[in-house]
């Protein structure tokens, strides 16, 4: 077993998905884009799994909107690896005190004939959810990016001080002159 620890063999050993699968994970829905997705997701690189729970890049970067979201990822990524080694680096303290008598992530006991369990990894296991969070997510940078970029293009002000009120006066004029007969 020793040196087969890669991404995956570890994915595959590791209790990541076991609250889920359980039941007893906090309800994490979140919407985007206008869809509603049911688990959070863990950003990752291409090597894992298409599952709804994990939200990778794009491998071909046919438009911009795809480069933009590589990029955006890329940066989020490269922040995590920084403030994870910094921790790392801090000789290997953590950043909560524990003792090791403290058992941390006991084994858990799952009922894997129970179809409720089944539905849950057909849940997280979904390649096409894993799409659609993706292309949600891609939307909804693209839109944020150029959100108020366009507001008030071609468009006529509407706040000029050249408009007129009621009696053909600049409304402008009216402001704070009550007393025009003093």
């Amino acid at each position: 077993m020793a040196g087969s620890n890669n991404d995956l063999n570890v994915l595959q050993a590791s209790p990541i998905f076991n609250d889920i699968l359980q039941g007893k994970a906090p309800e994490m829905s979140y919407v985007v884009n206008g869809n509603e997705y049911k688990y959070g997701y863990y950003l990752c690189d291409g090597i894992y799994p298409e599952y709804a729970t994990f939200v990778k890049s794009y491998t071909f970067l046919g438009d911009d909107k795809r480069k933009m979201f590589k990029e955006k990822l890329t940066t989020v990524l490269t922040a995590c690896v920084i403030l994870h080694n910094m921790i790392i680096k801090e000789e290997g303290r953590a950043i909560c005190s524990y003792t090791t008598n403290d058992i941390l992530n006991p084994p858990a006991v799952i009922q894997v004939s129970n179809p409720t369990y089944f539905s849950r990894v057909l849940e997280i296991q979904n390649r096409e959810t894993h799409h659609n969070v993706r292309y949600d997510l891609t939307e909804y940078i693209w839109e944020r990016q150029f959100q108020g970029q366009n507001d008030g293009e071609g468009e006529e002000d509407d706040d000029s001080d050249d408009e007129k009120d009621e009696d053909g006066d600049d409304e402008a004029d009216d402001i704070g002159n009550d007393n025009d007969d003093d």
